[in-house]
């Protein structure tokens, strides 16, 4: 083999070598991005935050990469405030693109979430308890925010930007006002007098429990013998069914009514998007 082919083969070699390291260099940025670029981020992120926010008492985690968009994200917390945190975005080159203080902190969406977690859970310990006589396949409790201009339903909730930042709120007295539960059960018949001996059912209970709420969702679907709601087959359905309303005369007429208002509401939504 001549020198000069022996120099073209290592050369190529050397090609080969150098296309594999950029091409594994360039997949792992595309994983877990680049040293430099979290560098940029982090430094970026604490002049921001010294910047903005200087009364506050803040700490910075470290910068991720956020594969799905190709930038850098890094979450900003409070050591002595439970509702102060938020997340910064920025670009491959320290540039912030979004900061959601504003949404999270100022508009109190944080202090929502933790007394909606803290309601959420006290729902959750009673609907899917082991004591729980009915088979769901939806059911949650929230605290609903309100609502200036709302379709159907009556107008109920929290004002989120009333709410008090840390603030050790009662969610049981919030729930009586605020409560919203959704509970989607599978049983039979599916009639409305079923529905109606459910619902009966639920107050006494959550009474029992001392678990407040304004209103409830309700569905009543036939179970099917695969273990799968029926979700195509007959059901009743109320939306925003209040509390006050769940009492023994007179219930079936209120749940059908209710029924059938939400059904045409549902058709008249369909008929505008045909």
């Amino acid at each position: 083999m001549s020198i000069s082919t022996r120099r073209m083969l290592k050369i190529g070699a050397a090609l080969l070598a150098f296309t594999l390291i950029a091409g594994l260099l360039w997949f792992a940025n595309g994983l877990v991005g680049n040293p430099l670029s979290h560098l940029l981020a982090n430094r970026a992120a604490k002049r921001y935050v010294a910047a903005t926010y200087p009364h506050l008492d803040l700490e910075l985690e470290k910068a991720r990469y956020d594969f799905k968009s190709g930038g850098y994200y890094v979450h900003v917390k409070s050591p002595t405030s439970v509702d102060t945190h938020f997340t910064l975005r920025l670009s491959p080159w320290g540039e912030l693109s979004y900061d959601d203080y504003e949404h999270r902190v100022a508009d109190r969406f944080n202090t929502l979430e933790r007394i909606t977690g803290e309601y959420r859970k006290a729902v959750e310990t009673i609907l899917d308890g082991d004591d729980f006589p009915y088979r769901s396949y939806i059911s949650y409790g929230e605290i609903a925010p309100y609502y200036e201009h709302k379709e159907f339903g009556p107008q109920y909730g929290v004002v989120q930007e009333e709410l008090v930042l840390d603030k050790a709120y009662d969610v049981m007295e919030l729930g009586k006002t605020a409560g919203h539960i959704v509970l989607y059960i599978e049983d039979e018949p599916v009639t409305v007098e079923r529905a109606a001996e459910i619902l009966l059912d639920i107050r006494r209970i959550m009474d029992k429990e001392k678990i407040s709420f304004y209103a409830i969702d309700f569905v009543l679907n036939r179970p099917r013998e695969d273990g799968k709601p029926d979700v195509n087959g007959p059901r009743v359905n109320v939306q925003d069914f209040l509390y006050e309303d769940i009492y023994e005369e007179g219930l079936v007429e209120r749940v059908a009514e209710a029924d059938r208002t939400l059904n045409e509401y549902y058709a008249e939504q369909d008929a505008k998007h045909r």
